[in-house]
């Protein structure tokens, strides 16, 4: 297995940046190996570490391995719920029970492996994180034009998100808010 490595910060334009509800909902942007897939886990830690409310679910088991290991000896566990891979009728449970409540978070990480339905079932929620590939999602125009607080993207899209991305080293960002842009990266 892959060893999971640490981040302690958030990082925007070299300085410290808390990503809070205030971010919501989040596009997160990413072909595999840019970085997004650890970037989300942080972000979802980031949030945790508010005390807020979170359902996490990924295609994949080792974004699930990841996020236990970065909280590993902290109490977060009455505030996170974790959809194991593979279970899209649990997720979908989870979200009609919680319904259009906001105190909860919806992390879909990987989106682009789900089937349509389901990824439709979040959208226009305000505590939402979407991350993945948009490009190799069917719903990639539907996408693009959903209304994100935030957009981050660790590597240049196909699609058209409005959004001119600058040149990008490797695991590094671009954060795309109306009020603030920059490059964000984990340290």
């Amino acid at each position: 297995m892959e060893e999971i490595t640490i981040f302690n910060k958030i990082l925007l334009n070299g300085k410290y940046f808390n990503f809070s509800k205030d971010n919501l909902p989040c596009l997160i942007f990413g072909v595999p190996h840019t970085g997004t897939s650890q970037f989300t886990v942080n972000v979802a830690v980031n949030l945790l570490r508010q005390r807020c409310k979170i359902i996490f679910f990924s295609a994949f088991e080792m974004a699930k391995e990841n996020l236990l290991s970065q909280i590993e000896g902290e109490d977060y566990k009455k505030n996170l719920m974790i959809i194991s891979p593979g279970s899209a009728k649990s997720f979908i449970m989870a979200v009609r029970e919680i319904g259009l409540r906001e105190e909860k978070i919806i992390v879909l990480k990987n989106f682009e492996q789900f089937e349509d339905d389901l990824v439709k079932m979040v959208y226009g929620r305000k505590g939402l994180i979407l991350s993945g590939n948009a490009d190799e999602s069917s719903l990639k125009k539907e996408i693009a034009r959903i209304n994100f607080s935030a957009k981050i993207f660790f590597s240049k899209p196909k699609t058209d998100f409005g959004i001119e991305i600058p040149v990008l080293n490797k695991y590094e960002g671009y954060f795309y808010s109306k009020d603030k842009q920059g490059i964000i990266k984990l340290t």
